[in-house]
């Protein structure tokens, strides 16, 4: 994947519904700016984070937030995810 792939992955996951930020996620910014998260709350993730957020996305090469990643989709429906995928696999 192109850089501007794994940044528009990462951007389509902050605007799910069951989206949020977690403990260990590495959260980028335009340029190289980046920042690992430490806390979830939303103040004191603005504290942590840039201004915004919602500007940042998770960059999922870093292996702690794919399997955070992975840790919200079994919250989400895991089963249900899952087949989802079975069934899109080539």
């Amino acid at each position: 994947m192109t850089d501007q792939e794994w940044i528009d992955l990462g951007r389509r996951a902050v605007a799910c519904r069951a989206w949020r930020w977690m403990p260990g996620m590495l959260a980028r910014y335009s340029g190289d700016a980046w920042y690992r998260v430490r806390e979830v709350d939303t103040v004191a993730l603005r504290r942590i984070l840039p201004p915004n957020p919602r500007s940042a996305w998770p960059d999922f090469r870093d292996p702690a937030t794919l399997g955070c990643l992975l840790a919200l989709v079994g919250e989400a429906t895991e089963a249900a995810a899952l087949v989802a995928a079975l069934e899109a696999a080539p």
